[in-house]
């Protein structure tokens, strides 16, 4: 998977309940929205059923993080910028496909944060 390093980067642990339970780690969600956006433009035109759902998960997360958690949404953005440019390219293409209010939301994030 292309910039897995990217989500690597910010984990936490995470627990599955069953039987006796395991301790995982798993992406920060914040920067598993900003991937699924990157994923969605990365996808090939005959995948767009898998593509919409990549954009559908990506705005949910990011819905429900930049009213509890905006400043996960902004590390993510920040980390994003030390990304090669087609990850910024694409996810940025990405954010043409959301709500008014959520790509109004990452915007201002985004001018606040964009490396000058």
């Amino acid at each position: 998977m292309r910039f897995l390093d990217y989500l690597l980067n910010d984990v936490q642990q995470a627990a599955i309940i069953e039987g006796s339970g395991l301790l995982i780690s798993i992406p920060h969600p914040a920067r598993y929205a900003i991937h699924k956006l990157v994923v969605a433009e990365r996808r090939p035109a005959s995948d767009t059923t898998k593509k919409r759902k990549d954009i559908r998960q990506a705005e949910l997360l990011l819905s429900v993080l930049l009213d509890d958690d905006e400043y996960a949404v902004e590390l993510a953005i920040k980390a994003a910028f030390a990304m090669p440019a087609k990850f910024i390219t694409e996810a940025k293409r990405s954010l043409g496909k959301l709500s008014p209010e959520i790509k109004i939301r990452l915007k201002t994030i985004i001018e606040k944060l964009a490396p000058e």
